[in-house]
């Protein structure tokens, strides 16, 4: 199993000799976030998560980073991720004055939380994962979705200067995609790029055996300012985690 789109820790604690994760895991996302805002200086730091185990992973991401910086979380709440109690966790939150709201969460809670709390407060600053980033909860969040942060697991697809986000869109160009270029796209442009690698060097008569060897010591392939490595210990290639925010027309900016 080469790149399952997921940052849970239960494809990587303890490593599993068969599957090879690209992207960095929520863990990493959250640490770059706490960063971030501790470097701000911001103190009042909420969380909103999802009920299930991916709100729970990334809640306990959150709190890592924060107590390896002596830190607490200032306030949190859960959220279903059918949305249905949305008017109480923006209660939940909203009442303890934070200065700042870490979502992890997707899809349906992410859109009703954001637009209910900008109906009690305007002004609030929100941080999401990676899953946000797509063109469908932009295109439902519209307006409500300006200034919010989003990480990025892999680098800022539109970047000029970039040797892969150059060679993805100019790929994308010629394939008559060049609209449709997106962080989504990149990531899955690095995993077949990464996938191709990995058979290469694995050279004639291919084994499933030697395939997964082969991934296995690859170390520190390079594939244009991006990089990717595994081990026999890890199999994590990559903990790349960006920053990027929502701006108007439902459009990413650095």
């Amino acid at each position: 199993l080469v790149a399952p789109f997921t940052g849970a820790d239960l494809m990587r604690v303890p490593a599993i000799n068969h599957v090879f994760n690209i992207r960095a895991s929520y863990g990493d996302e959250a640490e770059k976030i706490v960063q971030h805002l501790t470097t701000l200086g911001t103190q009042r730091i909420a969380v909103l998560w999802s009920n299930n185990g991916f709100g729970k992973d990334g809640l306990s991401g959150v709190q890592k980073a924060l107590e390896k910086r002596g830190k607490k979380i200032y306030a949190n709440a859960p959220i279903e991720q059918n949305a249905s109690d949305t008017d109480r966790a923006v209660a939940a939150l909203h009442d303890t004055r934070p200065e700042v709201i870490i979502m992890i969460t997707a899809g349906a809670p992410t859109v009703s939380f954001i637009k209910a709390y900008n109906k009690v407060r305007k002004g609030m600053q929100f941080y999401t994962l990676s899953v946000m980033g797509n063109q469908a909860t932009l295109r439902a969040l519209g307006a409500d979705g300006v200034g919010v942060v989003v990480t990025t697991v892999v680098p800022f697809p539109w970047d000029m200067t970039h040797p892969l986000a150059r060679e993805y869109r100019a790929a994308m160009f010629k394939a008559g995609y060049g609209n449709n270029v997106s962080f989504l796209g990149l990531e899955s442009y690095i995993n077949a790029k990464v996938l191709v690698e990995a058979l290469r060097q694995s050279g004639k008569d291919i084994t499933r055996r030697k395939f997964v060897d082969t991934l296995a010591t690859m170390k520190r392939v390079d594939l244009g300012g991006f990089t990717v490595a595994f081990s026999k210990e890890s199999r994590q290639g990559s903990r790349y985690v960006g920053l990027a925010i929502v701006s108007p027309g439902e459009k990413f900016t650095k």
